[in-house]
């Protein structure tokens, strides 16, 4: 027999995780500037029926289709492998290396790769390319300072251009075939300067003889360090 409704409403179906978009736009200030010449412009054409007011209407649609056709192929054209890193300290200045390749026929104009930590650039981890050449490869150096120690793990990273002609900032997500693991080290201390301040803070204090019932650690240590580094 067939099964009552009530079980097809009780089945739950599992839950999808929602997609990330692989591109994103995002309109400069020259771009804003656009578009909003290109509503009135397009709005004085339909009103007026002037052709010369059509005609440059058409001219800022053409140019939208023109960068939205070449940023993707610039786009299109990039790959990105990371490379290595060295020593890397919390709150020091490091550089991450990576490969940014053109597998394309067509040159790659002003790219800028972007490395990326729990979805978040590292920032200001930046680097960017003017031209790069068919079928060229080119090692980028990415600074960044991390803000703790610990493990970091770099799954992702993001390649944007504004070419051709600045309106638009179109970004690509890349998915790394290999993460970048890091292990961050502590940040490095200065023994030294903080050995002349804890000696300095003991010269101030009067050295006395040990007495009954005092530890002996706990006070001829004191006077050996005044003899030893304070002359």
């Amino acid at each position: 027999p067939p099964a009552p409704a009530s079980a097809f409403r009780a089945a739950k179906l599992p839950a999808l995780a929602p997609a990330r978009l692989r591109r994103r736009l995002k309109a400069t200030t020259y771009g804003r500037v656009l578009i909003g010449l290109r509503l009135a412009v397009g709005f004085a054409a339909f009103n007026t029926g002037h052709n010369l007011l059509f005609f440059g209407w058409g001219l800022l649609l053409s140019s939208i289709v023109v960068s939205g056709i070449l940023s993707e192929a610039t786009l299109q054209a990039v790959t990105v492998e990371p490379r290595g890193v060295g020593e890397v300290r919390a709150r020091a200045s490091s550089t991450l290396s990576f490969q940014l390749a053109n597998r394309r026929r067509v040159p790659a104009f002003a790219v800028e790769l972007r490395a990326l930590f729990d979805r978040n650039a590292l920032a200001p981890a930046g680097a960017f390319e003017l031209r790069v050449a068919p079928g060229s490869t080119r090692d980028v150096a990415l600074p960044f300072v991390p803000e703790r120690r610990g493990r970091l793990t770099i799954s992702e990273a993001r390649a944007l251009t504004a070419f051709p002609f600045g309106f638009f900032e179109k970004e690509k997500l890349i998915v790394l075939h290999v993460p970048l693991d890091i292990v961050v080290l502590p940040a490095r201390v200065d023994v030294d300067g903080a050995a002349r301040d804890l000696l300095a803070r003991l010269g101030e204090a009067p050295a006395r003889q040990p007495g009954a019932g005092d530890e002996l650690l706990a006070t001829v240590w004191v006077m050996d360090a005044r003899h030893r580094f304070l002359g």
